[in-house]
């Protein structure tokens, strides 16, 4: 495998190892010309071409793969005349390569016989699926399989997967690319720098984009007559314009300087330039006339087409800081033990009308963005935190799904249609986790003195709002049983919140979930399904739902196979199904009670190789397999309860409201729902990326003005040159090479790979190093150096050991806060 070439310090990266160099007219084509339309739908038709997304290697990115339905493996897209033009993130139609082009996974060998010099060791695909924009971060792996709206043919799929599972087992396919069916949005979006490289060459910050040419007719030089560049250390937004067939390159024009990084604001707008999202809550005048004038009533034809439940006792359960309430829940004791349990949703379909400017708004950004220090909403803030929010004391529009339910959870029926509702009180997560801990420790429901004060409106008492938690409570518990005894798999990873004060980071905390969460969790799970039924069930063919594909298989068994060889006593890790993973981790659990940070260790490994849930048209998808939900084990799902912070929820109400109506065509909006699918899957990815990221540039902040000493577990040994830690406290894990370790005093460090033990041995040398001032500046801000005991030389390391480490944050190659950093903790006397 060629080894991906390191950026130079001024920021060039590697970019496909071609010679950059300025096209000419004389020059021949590099690439193959892309097939034409025609051709594409043939080739898809007859199931020799296929569509899916293209992710490039951070590291390498001559190395691109491909997710097909179908097959196992991703197809792999080597070098840049098979990548022919693409950019991650296109939706792409590829050919698979003949045999004698494919590859042993583990070996790199084709599977021709005949010597090749071009042979290829694959990478592991988690390099071409590290989510970064200014760099490659570790822990933020996702593997995105999206599927664009051509169906699948199923023969030319099975032809392929049947070589690969028999004749070629444990080989890969490879893939050219032939056409670009949808470029990256990415494309029109690029954050990145100035370099001055035989020309003007606009370098991404991101590194899996592509660099390329700026024209001097594109980009104002601040000295155009001699081609310099004087602010080549700032932030430049920048587009592909162009990508013909003889440049080896793209053709870049820079649109506007965003500034010098370093500082919080200057990274954060450069990463939601890079995600093209807009920053802030302004919305066109158009926008804004689609809004109803206020103050604002019900109309009253309203309350005849709706069910009344005003005087019901409803309420909300919601961070406490919350002002976008989409959700409440009510319950009802009804005879025989059984229950009425009502899950009420803001109606925002009522005001977002099909085909409007406000729609259409709504639709483009599809998604609330939620940051650490503010909220990019998807709705102007009248319909968000007033006209839609369930504030209590007010009277709402809302959409509810009903059941009458056991006291397991058990659904006997089931009403869904529009109401009017009247919130009694908006409750935070803590104040219901006080009413529920006090229940579970004493077998009592708490009186008013026990909680914070609450404000109750409609005449309901606090009694029976504490009767109505403890019964959802109860009936949430068996439903969380049932799930897990269904085959569920949850997943969970520490989260860091960050504490600010004056707009800088002062702490961090990880989210804390109880069972408060966990009660508003089950019943809004159960909504969703019940909604992904009830409109499959009236549509098939044109139901927008959410699905979740089984996780990478080969690196799912290889991770299984790595833990079970690291603790050969320990119970291996069933990688069958979800619910035996499930099964397998509790397992581990009772085996690991005395080391809990293993358990977790093992728990954020496992996340890696699982693929991210998906928005699709069933239409599009006609193996009704294939509309599973992987995770939650469940074969219908869609998002219904958050239609104030999600397009697609708004979708799946108006297509509720078409079969409640009994309407055969639905009318549901500005673009067709494979578009929305697709464009939602997008929009959601780059959500994520984007409060990951800026989550991390606080984190980073912090960290680097106050590095911390943490216990991490060992995850990861590279022999003698590096290993990698799972830090519990963060959730992220953190590579550290053993040339990076700060031993302060000026002394050596000794290290001793032994392989047939997995273990990695650190001792001090006398050939002393020069004094590390960077170990010096941390010695002087560490903030808890007396909290944890220093490791003392020499000592060994294993997988999952425990390891004393100080974690501090650096700005990255091209000067932006960008990256979290660790070394062995090794005290502050120097001696050994």
């Amino acid at each position: 495998m060629p080894k991906a070439e390191k950026r130079s310090q001024n920021g060039d990266k590697a970019h496909k190892n071609v010679e950059f160099a300025r096209p000419s007219s004389t020059q021949r084509k590099r690439f193959k010309q892309h097939l034409s339309k025609k051709k594409v739908a043939e080739g898809i038709k007859n199931g020799t071409l296929f569509e899916a997304t293209i992710r490039y290697n951070a590291s390498d990115t001559t190395q691109a793969f491909c997710t097909v339905d179908g097959l196992s493996k991703d197809v792999f897209i080597n070098g840049v005349e098979m990548q022919n033009r693409s950019v991650h993130g296109d939706i792409v139609v590829i050919r698979i390569l003949p045999e004698d082009q494919w590859y042993e996974s583990s070996s790199g060998n084709r599977v021709s016989s005949r010597k090749n010099s071009s042979q290829v060791e694959v990478t592991s695909d988690s390099d071409a699926d590290t989510l970064s924009m200014m760099s490659a971060v570790r822990g933020m792996l996702e593997e995105v399989s999206l599927s664009g709206p051509e169906k699948i043919n199923a023969s030319g799929i099975e032809r392929i997967r049947h070589t690969l599972e028999n004749e070629r087992c444990g080989w890969r396919a490879t893939g050219e690319v032939v056409y670009i069916k949808k470029p990256s949005e990415r494309r029109a979006s690029m954050v990145g720098f100035v370099r001055q490289e035989r020309g003007l060459v606009f370098v991404p910050s991101d590194s899996r984009l592509p660099k390329g040419y700026i024209e001097n007719t594109d980009f104002k030089c601040d000295d155009s007559s001699r081609g310099i560049v004087k602010n080549m250390e700032n932030y430049y937004e920048a587009s592909i314009i162009a990508w013909n067939e003889k440049d080896g390159f793209p053709r870049i024009k820079v649109k506007s300087m965003l500034g010098k990084p370093g500082t919080l604001e200057t990274d954060i707008q450069a990463l939601l330039k890079a995600e093209k999202i807009d920053d802030g809550d302004l919305f066109d005048e158009e926008v804004l006339k689609c809004l109803p004038e206020t103050p604002w009533r019900i109309p009253q034809n309203e309350y005849s087409q709706r069910r009344d439940l005003r005087t019901h006792r409803i309420f909300s359960i919601d961070p406490e800081t919350a002002k976008d309430l989409d959700d409440a829940l009510s319950i009802e004791p009804l005879e025989h033990g059984k229950y009425r349990i009502g899950v009420h949703i803001a109606d925002v379909s009522y005001f977002v009308k099909t085909g409007s400017k406000l729609d259409e708004i709504a639709q483009q950004r599809s998604t609330s963005v939620y940051l650490v220090d503010r909220v990019i909403p998807m709705l102007p803030r009248m319909l968000c935190e007033e006209l839609c929010s369930l504030n209590p004391g007010t009277e709402r529009l809302a959409m509810s799904i009903i059941w009458d339910m056991d006291n397991s959870g058990e659904i006997m029926d089931v009403w869904i249609g529009r109401t009017v509702i009247k919130s009694c009180i908006k409750l935070s997560y803590q104040q219901a986790q006080e009413v529920i801990d006090e229940f579970e420790s004493t077998g009592r429901i708490p009186s008013s003195s026990k909680v914070t004060e609450l404000r109750i409106h409609g005449g309901h008492s606090e009694s029976d709002i504490f009767h109505d938690i403890i019964n959802l409570h109860k009936i949430a518990k068996e439903m969380r049983k049932a799930r897990v005894a269904n085959g569920a798999l949850r997943l969970d990873n520490a989260k860091v919140a960050i504490k600010l004060k004056e707009g800088e980071p002062e702490d961090f905390f990880l989210y804390q979930v109880g069972s408060a969460n966990h009660l508003v969790e089950e019943f809004m799970l159960a909504a969703n399904i019940s909604a992904a039924t009830f409109i499959s069930s009236r549509f098939p063919d044109r139901s927008l739902l959410r699905r979740h594909p089984e996780p990478n298989m080969e690196k799912l068994q290889t991770t299984a196979s790595l833990i079970s060889s690291w603790a050969q006593d320990s119970p291996s890790i069933d990688t069958d199904s979800a619910g035996s993973i499930q099964a397998s981790l509790r397992d581990l659990a009772q085996f690991y009670k005395d080391a809990p940070e293993v358990l977790e260790t093992i728990t954020f490994m496992c996340t890696k190789p699982m693929q991210m849930a998906q928005y699709f048209n069933t239409g599009d998808v006609e193996i009704r397999e294939q509309w599973k939900h992987y995770a939650l084990s469940v074969p219908l799902y869609t998002h219904f309860t958050s239609p104030i912070r999600r397009y697609p929820d708004i979708i799946v109400h108006r297509l509720i409201l078409a079969a409640l109506r009994k309407k055969s065509k639905p009318k549901l909006g500005v673009a067709s729902v494979s578009e929305v699918a697709e464009h939602a899957n997008e929009r959601k990815l780059a959500a994520k990326v984007i409060q990951e990221r800026v989550t991390n540039l606080y984190l980073v902040k912090h960290l680097r003005d106050y590095p911390r000493v943490f216990i991490a577990t060992v995850c990861g040994l590279g022999g003698p040159r590096f290993f990698d830690i799972y830090v519990p406290d963060l959730g992220v894990d953190i590579r550290i090479h053993a040339q990076e370790i700060f031993l302060p005093g000026g002394r050596g460090l000794r290290t001793k790979w032994i392989s047939e033990k997995r273990t990695l041995h650190f001792s001090p040398t006398d050939n002393g190093l020069i004094i590390n001032r960077k170990a010096k500046r941390l010695e002087q801000t560490i903030s808890n150096a007396h909290a944890i005991d220093p490791e003392k030389l020499p000592f060994e390391m294993t997988p999952f050991s425990r390891v004393a480490v100080v974690v501090y944050g650096k700005y990255g190659e091209f000067g932006n806060l960008d990256t979290l950093a660790a070394t062995i903790w090794l005290g502050l006397n120097h001696s050994t």
